[in-house]
């Protein structure tokens, strides 16, 4: 799935009318994944192999020097981790509560991202 393409789907899932915690959550998770494939695409990671894993992009983008980096990469270096933490949450710990705001907060960050790099192109 593209990045867009998930980037999309968060924002159904957070519009649905009979939406609640269970899509709020994938919302997040799909949020994160979207930034995640639009670096690691960005970078030349695969995020089919181990060079492209949350983890590995993550550490990429904390060894991007900013000064040289487009304005989306700034935007997820700052975000990535919130979100993947978000992300974790939402698919690792059911019995914890995961609010609507919470999603919406990925989606906010995972917007800002694409809409800088719509801005650059």
């Amino acid at each position: 799935m593209r990045p867009d393409d998930l980037l999309g789907l968060a924002h159904a899932l957070i519009d649905a009318p009979d939406g609640g915690e269970p899509q709020w959550r994938e919302a997040a998770a799909a949020a994160h994944r979207a930034i995640h494939l639009l670096v690691a695409t960005h970078l030349g990671l695969d995020p089919a192999t181990f060079a492209g894993t949350p983890r590995a992009v993550g550490e990429a983008l904390t060894a991007i020097d900013p000064a040289n980096a487009p304005a989306f990469i700034r935007i997820a270096r700052r975000h990535f981790t919130t979100t993947w933490i978000a992300r974790e949450r939402a698919e690792t710990r059911p019995g914890e509560p995961f609010s609507r705001r919470d999603a919406l907060l990925c989606l906010a960050y995972a917007d800002t991202v694409f809409a800088a790099r719509a801005a650059a192109n």
